[in-house]
């Protein structure tokens, strides 16, 4: 991977950098370094990547325009791996005015830090940030400790996820007034190298998007398979989606206490909100999915004759809050319900909605944890 600029800092060097009207549109590949086994192209790193060296450098930057370009004849399709990286590097880094175009990994990322802030966006129209054409991922944290992250006023055209987090240990991210078009909004995990130690604290709000049909990537994906829970708010957004098992809208595992409100969720497929194995404790209250289609099709064999429901409860939840949006019924699909005893018997707490539940043999729930586990493995090997 080579570097176009490049600012390398020793240990301790406290500083600041501010960067404006910058342009870089790389063509051809790098020269092969067997060190790091591939001909991609980095324009700008900033920090080391010497294990312990930490610098605190605060950085500025804003009318910066980055793009790749694309042959299918590059082992990616494209010569752009990263636009813009920190690594190692405490500080303030504030990224505004600023379009990063064609790569096959990502615009921005930020990679085990401990402490500081990164700000993308920001509250007036000039500072809009806008990704276009990325494989993975428009914003990237990873293995990052002690910071805030604010992401505002961006656009993500075809980039799978807006904004994707793995092991953020003790951060505050604050996500909004984002928009997406053919692309997801935002994913977490709270593992990556190790597990993270310290919750973290999540808010998605006022954002507007617009999944890909048939996506692998929910509109809010949020993992918390983890002994640490992280608090999730995700509220007043718009999602839209279409044709995805599993991947719709909506995607929880394993979490606790997140809180799900006042959303708008359009589109079609089995359902809108997938809430799944060991979430507990979720509040999920005001969301108008009315504008949801239910269609079986994405499913294929995997839920046959299923009461499928824009809300879909899986096994092993526990003390999920589900309750309507106002003079709109939801119909809620729980399995923990048994679909033999009239009364709702399920291990959850359901409030004006109307629910349904179904046997589902072992093999069903074999099939749809094999997809659980072949999107973790795909995350596993994401090589950012």
């Amino acid at each position: 991977m080579a570097g176009m600029l490049m600012f390398l800092y020793d240990d301790g060097v406290v500083g600041k950098l501010d960067v404006r009207g910058l342009g870089f549109h790389p063509t051809g590949l790098s020269t092969y370094d067997p060190n790091y086994f591939d001909l991609d192209i980095q324009p700008i790193f900033v920090g080391s990547s010497e294990v312990g060296v930490v610098a605190h450098v605060d950085t500025t930057w804003r009318d910066i325009h980055i793009r790749g370009e694309q042959n299918d004849e590059y082992p990616y399709g494209t010569n752009l791996r990263f636009a813009l990286g920190f690594m190692q590097i405490v500080g303030t880094h504030v990224i505004t005015d600023a379009d990063f175009d064609t790569a096959h990994g990502i615009g921005i990322g930020v990679w085990g830090s401990q402490g500081g802030k990164l700000i993308v966006g920001g509250p007036h129209p000039e500072d809009r940030v806008t990704f276009t054409d990325m494989g993975f991922a428009g914003v990237y944290g990873y293995t990052d400790a002690n910071m805030q992250i604010d992401v505002s006023n961006v656009q993500a055209v075809n980039v799978a996820t807006a904004f994707a987090m793995y092991e953020l240990d003790n951060c505050r991210v604050h996500m909004w007034d984002v928009e997406t078009v053919n692309g997801s909004g935002a994913a977490t995990g709270p593992c990556a190298v190790g597990c993270i130690a310290r919750p973290s604290t999540y808010l998605f709000e006022r954002n507007i998007i617009r999944q890909a049909p048939g996506t692998t990537w929910a509109g809010f994906e949020m993992w918390q398979d983890a002994d640490v829970k992280s608090d999730i708010v995700i509220r007043n957004n718009k999602i839209s989606g279409e044709g995805s098992f599993l991947w719709g809208p909506i995607f929880t595992l394993g979490a606790k206490g997140t809180i799900i409100t006042n959303n708008t969720i359009t589109g079609s497929g089995p359902a809108a909100m997938y809430l799944w194995v060991d979430d507990s404790g979720l509040m999920v209250k005001g969301n108008n999915v009315q504008g949801w289609k239910v269609d079986s099709g994405p499913c294929g064999e995997e839920c046959p004759g299923f009461p499928l429901a824009p809300i879909w409860l899986a096994w092993n939840t526990t003390g999920i809050t589900v309750a309507g949006s106002g003079n709109l019924r939801t119909n809620v699909f729980d399995e923990t319900d048994n679909p033999d005893t009239p009364a709702y018997d399920g291990a959850n707490i359901l409030v004006g909605v109307n629910s349904q539940g179904a046997h589902i043999g072992q093999a069903i729930r074999d099939a749809m944890q094999a997809r659980i586990a072949a999107k973790k493995l795909l995350m596993t090997k994401i090589p950012y």
